[in-house]
């Protein structure tokens, strides 16, 4: 990248001076950084110590670019210069204000707000709390199945804010919900909804009521064509009594009593079964909305790093509490389990989604992954595709895979892995010029990474290139996970694993 750098500076032109102040700018925080790479891409920093220990990323293109100007102010001063100045005060600027432990998180869109504050960091204390207690009451409550249903009711509570019929929704969207999507919405429509990120925010649990906060971020279209990008917090409660559903039957949303579609009486109860419905007596619904932030949705913001070691390499592992006792009272119930085979999986999983990433075919990736993460992760490919952008890995390599964690509850088993990875990490434009990242040096990075499968699957870890129910070729895996040869969906971890969650090192908690 260096030498390729200096050659620039040593053939300067009006044209290639130009692009000198695109650097600039990118360097002094003109510009903001770009998501990349599945997971979040490459220089992911919690703040600690500034830019230090990212393996020299921005150390190495600071460099590049002083000594470019350098040769510019030498070659050209009326433009190099005024550009060396710039980028010196630029420098200053950010050494003044924006240095001294402040967070910076950037090249990310997967893992990290768009506030700049970091997700999915594991649950907090009350919460893991909450999850203790609810288990203790409700040993059917399972974290991925009840959020798949709040981002469906999400969803549909959005689409009826449309056209104001809320009927179908209503046993799991309040009134106030409604009311409040409404106002805000008018007859405004509602489309194109992509949910980015579900997270479970709070969960407290009281003999009377069970009460849950959930953050959404997501797409959608309002309008003709405004596109915004928007996170809010939607509040959800139900009876202290009530107990979770099978996972078919809670995402179904149908009535919580006798399963049929949604019909009710001017007094809230099922028109089937006669049960009262509409007011979280058997499951949960929505009570408030908070909207956290908006704002439209801007083209990938795009920065040059270079390679060398991430941060999250050096960051020490973090291990469940009673780690090993929980894997080996697991393997007991599953002596079949074979950890070799398991990390095989993972690594066909880390390559296959990759490369689906890579090629903007993110649909290639749908046999792997769940349908939460499904989204999320299209959520941000989209704005490369829009843009007419690509991120390019090459190279990709898995370096190491370490189990730290497992869960497990009525539903599902979950195993969470440190994985080490490495590639060549760049993004390019519709004319296959380089815009952003570096395609010549490799850059190794660490995350956690979460499988899910049902629970009583078994081994496991078929071959990652067939269908794990009927062995046919993964061509027919239609949008929603369901093979076109057996009509089995496989996606939700009833056939073998696959990935539910990424989290980054340096906010990942266990």
């Amino acid at each position: 990248m260096r030498h390729a750098l200096l050659g620039f500076a040593l053939r300067a032109s009006t044209h290639h001076a130009l692009k000198a102040v695109v650097l600039v700018g990118l360097s002094v925080g003109f510009t903001l950084s770009a998501e990349a790479r599945v997971g979040g891409g490459q220089g992911f920093s919690s703040g600690s110590g500034g830019s230090s220990g990212r393996g020299g990323g921005d150390g190495e293109i600071l460099v590049d670019i002083f000594f470019l100007l350098i040769h510019l102010a030498i070659e050209y001063p009326a433009i190099g210069v005024p550009l060396l100045l710039l980028f010196i005060a630029g420098i200053a600027i950010r050494v003044m204000f924006f240095s001294g432990g402040r967070p910076s998180y950037e090249d990310r869109g997967i893992g990290v707000e768009k506030s700049g504050r970091p997700t999915r960091g594991g649950h907090t204390s009350s919460t893991a709390q909450g999850l203790a207690k609810i288990r203790t009451v409700d040993p059917g409550f399972s974290v991925p199945v009840f959020l798949e249903f709040a981002a469906m009711v999400h969803r549909r509570a959005l689409e009826a804010s449309t056209t104001n019929q809320f009927d179908a929704i209503a046993p799991f969207a309040s009134e106030s919900v409604q009311q409040a999507l409404v106002s805000r919405f008018g007859r405004r429509r509602v489309r194109d909804i992509v949910v980015g990120a579900t997270r479970l925010v709070s969960l407290v649990v009281k003999p009377e009521e069970h009460r849950a906060e959930v953050e959404f971020e997501a797409n959608y279209t309002l309008g003709d064509g405004d596109v915004r990008y928007v996170v809010t917090r939607w509040a959800f409660r139900r009876a202290g009594t009530a107990a979770s559903l099978p996972p078919d039957e809670t995402i179904a949303l149908g009535c919580p009593n006798c399963g049929n579609p949604v019909e009710t009486t001017p007094l809230g109860a099922c028109t089937t079964c006669g049960s009262p419905i509409t007011a979280g007596q058997l499951q949960w619904q929505a009570t408030d909305v908070q909207t956290l932030s908006s704002r439209p949705v801007r083209p990938p913001e795009l920065r040059m790093f270079s390679g060398g070691e991430e941060r999250s390499v050096s960051i020490p592992t973090v291990v469940q509490d009673e780690f090993v006792t929980k894997i080996r009272r697991f393997i007991g119930r599953h002596p079949d389990f074979d950890k070799a085979r398991f990390k095989q999986r993972v690594e066909d999983v880390y390559l296959a989604i990759q490369a689906a990433w890579s090629h903007n075919q993110w649909d290639d990736a749908r046999p792997y992954v769940t349908d939460p993460l499904f989204q999320q992760l299209r959520f941000w490919i989209e704005d490369y595709v829009r843009s007419g952008l690509r991120n390019q890995l090459e190279d990709v390599a898995l370096d190491s895979v370490r189990i730290v964690a497992l869960d497990e509850d009525a539903w599902y088993e979950t195993l969470t892995v440190r994985i080490y990875g490495s590639m060549k990490d760049s993004t390019i434009d519709s004319s296959g010029t380089v815009v952003a990242g570096n395609p010549n040096k490799t850059r190794k990075f660490s995350e956690y990474w979460t499988f899910l499968r049902a629970s009583g699957t078994g081994a496991g870890s078929k071959p990652s290139n067939t269908c794990p129910s009927c062995g046919a070729p993964l061509d027919k895996i239609g949008s929603t996970g369901i093979c076109g040869y057996c009509d089995s969906k496989i996606t939700t971890g009833r056939f073998d694993w696959v990935l539910s969650r990424i989290e980054q090192c340096e906010v990942y908690r266990g």
